[in-house]
């Protein structure tokens, strides 16, 4: 199989597209807790993540932060991901490499996401478990 052309932008609030926010507004599907496009931006300002838009030959959106070793994958939704999956596995890995960090880690919230994370090369490394009142 040929090998994906992915692009992988930092976005400014003021450069955000209707194309942009209809991708945040999918990762509420994915496990965002009723979490809006709006809102999500607002995270973006209140809460210091980045987000970033995904283009070439699949398209979305990305947030991520930073923590004291990683790139923090927070979501990621699109169009035609899971064929570039190894292109923007690729794109992260160089993208924490220029932050300082020695690697990345994904956020997963929704089977749809764990099983992208896989494709990308990913392993599990811990379970968040929730009881319910």
């Amino acid at each position: 199989m040929p090998s994906k052309t992915v692009n992988i932008q930092m976005l400014l609030l003021a450069n955000v597209r209707e194309s942009d926010l209809h991708y945040l507004a999918q990762l509420d599907s994915i496990g965002y807790d009723g979490q809006t496009a709006e809102d999500l931006l607002k995270a973006v300002v209140d809460q210091g993540l980045a987000l970033w838009r995904i283009s070439g030959d699949c398209e979305g959106v990305l947030l991520t932060s930073l923590t004291k070793k990683a790139l923090w994958v927070d979501g990621i939704a699109g169009k035609g991901l899971t064929l570039c999956a190894e292109a923007i596995r690729t794109k992260l890995q160089t993208i924490a490499k220029r932050a300082g960090r020695d690697h990345v880690q994904c956020a997963v919230s929704h089977p749809v996401l764990r099983k992208f994370y896989e494709r990308m090369g990913a392993k599990p490394i811990a379970s968040i478990m929730e009881l319910n009142q």
